[in-house]
């Protein structure tokens, strides 16, 4: 999928601490999961709507808790 070098670097490593075994002992499809992009685009996913509120996210949980203060 890429090649050794970005392997070694970006993937082997993450990959046998997240499983906790050698990246050899791995079948194939957990590498096959991660996405491999070809554009300089950053975000992770293609949704159209991603990314940190306006505002942040306080806001959306301060209306969540003001909506429900009353309904206990």
């Amino acid at each position: 999928m890429f090649g050794k070098t970005i392997y070694e670097k970006l993937v082997k490593g993450y990959t046998e601490k997240q499983w906790g075994k050698r990246a050899e002992e791995l079948p194939s499809f957990i590498i096959k999961r991660l996405p491999v992009r070809f554009v300089y685009d950053n975000n992770y996913f293609n949704d159209r709507y991603q990314g940190i509120p306006i505002g942040g996210y306080t806001g959306i949980i301060e209306k969540m808790l003001e909506r429900n203060r009353g309904k206990t």
